[in-house]
């Protein structure tokens, strides 16, 4: 996303890229605040029929950061839809209006194609703390993940020129690999302190 919406593209379509770049991470909050209410809403309807003691949930939720992790380490395929954000939107529409647009799908994780499997275990741990009778903490969950899908774009705020544009994409892929290796050492080791706890 960091490639369609900085301050170089924004100011050659007319745009001001801080009202972009401020409706697409009000967009990514507000999606993954609907992610979490909605895993909430899930959870407590899992619960309502069939009510888990404390320690089954925690062994739930350990067990699905810990798949995430080995998935995330394994560099296992996951199971997404494939579709992107639509691109035209940025030729039809005002810079607030796709930027929000596209926000709100980002962070919605599950509209477009999800590439790591931390997505699930996010939308597990939502789910989870919602059937222990948590909804805000289950919102709080979605709208950090939220967050996290909007740091790329806020993170562009000094990309005025295309060689830096050029690098910082180039250097986002090549981290890729070293990212969801972290993100699975991170998963393992939450699933670990989480499985202190039982």
């Amino acid at each position: 996303m960091m490639a369609s919406i900085n301050p170089l593209g924004e100011r050659a379509r007319g745009n001001r890229w801080c009202r972009t770049a401020g409706a697409f991470s009000a967009g990514c909050v507000l999606g993954g605040w609907a992610l979490g209410a909605a895993a909430a809403a899930i959870g407590t309807a899992v619960a309502a029929l069939a009510p888990a003691p404390a320690n089954v949930l925690l062994l739930t939720a350990t067990a699905l950061v810990l798949s995430a992790g080995v998935a995330e380490l394994g560099d296992w395929p996951v199971p997404t839809v494939r579709r992107q954000v639509d691109e035209l939107w940025i030729g039809r529409y005002r810079g607030w209006v796709y930027g929000a647009g596209f926000g709100v799908q980002l962070g919605v994780a599950l509209a477009t194609t999800v590439t790591s499997a931390a997505v699930y275990a996010a939308v597990g741990l939502a789910a989870v703390l919602g059937a222990a009778g948590e909804p805000a903490w289950a919102q709080a969950t979605g709208i950090a993940f939220g967050l996290a899908r909007a740091l790329p774009v806020v993170g562009g705020w000094a990309l005025h020129d295309a060689a830096s544009l050029r690098r910082r994409v180039a250097r986002a892929a090549a981290a890729a690999t070293g990212c969801r290796l972290a993100s699975g050492c991170c998963l393992c080791g939450m699933a670990a302190w989480t499985a202190a706890a039982l």
